[in-house]
């Protein structure tokens, strides 16, 4: 005899009261291992967007958007998840209890989500599965936010409301608290991130998928007020709005609108969006142990046996509708971004698909327990049994790669750090996934196998992403945060910190460059005013100047506080630091031509559609013959082209024929002056990668770079004073090209570019190094 559907899992809590109390504890157990945890990350692991949330946080609460005085790139962003960390500020405690309470409001967050979350699962199946609240908590994406200040952390938990609410459309339909927070929470979500939109867009198709002929009114009015409380709150925000930068005076929805024109008229730009789903897809495939979709769509394929469960059905298309706006919003993002090359279509932006991938998983886990043999046709059955392994391979497969090692993709948490995936690992995990499978589908063994594997790929997930990036980046980040900690121990909050200009775009003792550090402490010192110190005029309006131990010392400054990367100056009275560094005058054209004419070609590039720079591209290096002599050019600062040359990982990759890297013009003095580029190849030995070194007005200089070697090869600057453009040219068509090796890729790995002056220039590398 069959188990009739509204009957709880037999090893599940059997009173709702008890079920309401399991779910609490689990939530609570992972606010407690969570709040344990974040004890020992000291600053936050993302760094980069999480501490521009932080300080937007300082200038929203206050209705400054625009955030007058903020010396950093400023993008426009959501208002809510700001506003709800804002009171970080009222912690008199420094940064490490400031960023503890932040990480604590996270976990709170997180918590919220599995609890609502497990309501929506039993609500919608009229089960009660012991494994939908752990799922939940060992669900990476969540799990992993949580140490980061990132707008997903509030996204989550709107999404589990929103979810508990659909998950009973008749309640829902007959309740006015209910309506209203449903309309709170679609109204919230496009001001938390814009693709929240997608919410609200699925709560109605869904309301009116509910529409019966006798009761068709309140479904109908309902679904018309979700629509309005999405879009007006959101209109009127983005209507006060700023732009979307500083440097833009364009606002990010005008930019996306003219992106979907641009597809609908353009259907060569179709593919490249296709390829971009798929590649989305195995992101969500992945990033939900292989199953999620799987056990959806088997569910929603039509049925000979039985009529399904109406209100499970309403809550599975709600989370798919909502999911596919969320992956829509990923689309035309990836794609605006690739510029809709089909050949790049591989890129997965994980940040975008979590919140498609938590509904997915809300809306697995609440079909899963009701998946029997009699309810499952032929099709369905191959599905979960064939279709799923192979999908599951080819989505592994497309991510097996050393670039998706990064925390925007807390999804493949498992990948971090390049974990060692031999063939025959990933074929037995296969395997054995696929044997799983073949269980019978009446089994709860199939259900609970299948949420034990979940459980278990999170985990190993979660501690890859601990172990390899959590805890020891957020570490080398809080070295800085010791200057901000001694601040806060020592000096009142009326004082005022610079940071020292000339370090801004160098490379930071620890980690990144310095301007991300510099950026990092506007939280750190908060309520300290803060600004950069570039002139002696302006290092007089300070008090401390922080820089880097590695910076050429500062003179007439005392130390206020080191440790053995940072330094912290205390400022005193007409203190000359920056006066040696004035750049000497030159008979070439003066700097404000060439920043003029940079402008104008920047004018030419946009009307041709070309990608614009708007960085400073001029590098002044007049002043270093007197000092150092030395000068690493910062490779963030190369401008690339086309875009398929990589930049990470601190080095330049060149990989395809005719790929470009145009280094910043350099200005320098009269003399003898080289650049070595320290580079290593990938090829064969009798066909290796080579590499043009071009200068305006000169023969192109050709090197061959020696593979699975690391050398450095010199290239002689003009002795006139001239302002040098230089451009780096891949020129293989990417492949070796002899009998026994035409298969193998050719790679240029550039690890670094030096400016020196012949007096520093080692005379091993001048005579051991020819073109």
């Amino acid at each position: 005899m069959e188990p009739l559907l509204d009957q709880p899992n037999e090893r599940a809590p059997r009173s709702r009261a008890s079920y309401l109390i399991y779910c609490a504890a689990i939530a609570a157990a992972l606010f407690a291992l969570k709040l344990t945890i974040a004890r020992d990350v000291p600053a936050t692991a993302m760094f980069s967007d999480d501490y521009s949330y932080l300080n937007k946080s300082i200038y929203y609460v206050r209705g400054d958007w625009s955030m007058r005085g903020y010396i950093f790139q400023n993008i426009f962003a959501g208002i809510a998840y700001p506003y709800l960390i804002s009171p970080w500020m009222l912690i008199d405690g420094g940064p490490l209890q400031r960023i503890y309470f932040v990480f604590a409001l996270n976990a709170l967050l997180s918590a919220l989500t599995v609890f609502f979350g497990s309501l929506a699962v039993t609500s919608a199946s009229q089960q009660r599965p012991w494994y939908a609240p752990i799922c939940l908590a060992a669900f990476a994406p969540l799990f992993l936010m949580s140490f980061v200040v990132l707008t997903e952390n509030l996204v989550f938990p709107l999404l589990a409301i929103a979810a508990w609410l659909i998950a009973d459309v008749e309640r829902l339909l007959h309740t006015r608290r209910r309506v209203l927070l449903l309309l709170f929470v679609v109204g919230i979500l496009p001001l938390v991130r814009a693709p929240g939109i997608a919410v609200g867009v699925g709560a109605s198709a869904t309301l009116l998928l509910s529409i019966r002929r006798d009761c068709w009114k309140r479904p109908a009015v309902i679904s018309a007020l979700v629509l309005l409380a999405m879009i007006l709150p959101y209109l009127i925000v983005m209507y006060f709005a700023p732009t979307i930068s500083k440097s833009d005076t364009d606002k990010r929805e005008a930019k996306y609108l003219r992106t979907v024109g641009n597809i609908l008229t353009d259907p060569d730009r179709w593919w490249a969006l296709i390829k971009v789903l798929f590649s989305q897809l195995s992101y969500i495939t992945i990033a939900t142990a292989g199953w999620g979709i799987a056990v959806i769509v088997a569910y929603l394929l039509p049925s000979k046996d039985r009529t399904k469960r109406r209100e499970l059905t309403s809550f599975c298309w709600f989370c798919v509708f909502s999911a596919a706006g969320f992956l829509a919003f990923a689309c035309l993002h990836i794609g605006k971004k690739i510029k809709f090359d089909p050949a790049a279509a591989d890129f997965v932006f994980g940040r975008y698909d979590d919140p498609a991938a938590l509904l997915i998983l809300l809306a697995a886990l609440a079909t899963l327990p009701l998946l029997t043999k009699q309810t499952l046709g032929w099709g369905a059955q191959i599905i979960l049994r064939v279709v799923t392994p192979i999908a599951l391979l080819c989505a592994v497969a497309h991510v097996l790669e050393p670039r998706w090692a990064t925390f925007n993709q807390t999804g493949l948490a498992a990948f971090c750090r390049h974990p060692v995936f031999d063939a025959f690992t990933l074929l037995a995990g296969v395997v054995g996934f696929t044997l799983l499978l073949q269980i019978p589908i009446r089994s709860r063994w199939l259900a609970n196998g299948l949420a034990i594997v979940l459980v278990i790929w999170s985990a190993f997930g979660i501690r890859q992403a601990f172990v390899e990036y959590i805890f020891p980046r957020s570490e080398r980040i809080a070295i800085s945060q010791e200057a901000a900690t001694w601040l806060h121990g020592n000096t009142a909050d009326s004082v005022r910190v610079g940071f020292d200009r000339r370090m801004f775009k160098q490379e930071s003792p620890t980690w990144g460059f310095m301007g991300l550090h510099y950026q990092a402490l506007v939280f750190g010192i908060y309520p300290r005013e803060f600004g950069f110190a570039q002139t002696d005029e302006d290092l007089q309006q300070y008090d401390y100047l922080f820089t880097a131990t590695k910076r050429t010392p500062t003179p007439n400054l005392p130390i206020a506080w080191k440790n053995k990367h940072y330094v912290l100056y205390q400022v005193v009275p007409d203190a000359k630091v920056y006066s040696s560094l004035v750049p000497k005058p030159l008979r070439t054209p003066a700097a404000r031509d060439l920043i003029e004419q940079q402008e104008q070609e920047r004018i030419d590039r946009l009307a041709r559609g070309l990608p614009v720079y708007t960085e400073d591209d001029v590098l002044d290096l007049r002043g270093l013959s007197d000092s150092c002599c030395t000068h690493r050019l910062d490779l963030s600062r190369v401008k690339v082209e086309p875009w398929e040359v990589w930049q990470g990982n601190n080095r330049l990759t060149m990989a395809f024929p005719n790929s470009t890297a145009d280094l910043p013009i350099l200005v320098y003095t009269p003399g003898e002056h080289y650049l070595i580029i320290k580079a290593t190849g990938e090829g064969c030995a009798t066909d290796p990668p080579r590499l043009n070194v071009s200068f305006e007005g000169t023969a192109l200089r050709d090197y061959a770079i020696k593979p699975d070697r690391t050398s450095c090869y010199v290239y002689a600057l003009p002795t006139e004073p001239v302002e040098a453009r230089i451009q780096l040219i891949f020129v293989n068509d990417g492949r070796c090209h002899d009998d026994a090796n035409d298969s193998i890729d050719k790679n240029i790995f550039i690890e670094s570019v030096e400016f020196v002056s012949i007096d520093r220039l080692n005379p091993d590398i001048n005579h051991s190094i020819k073109p």
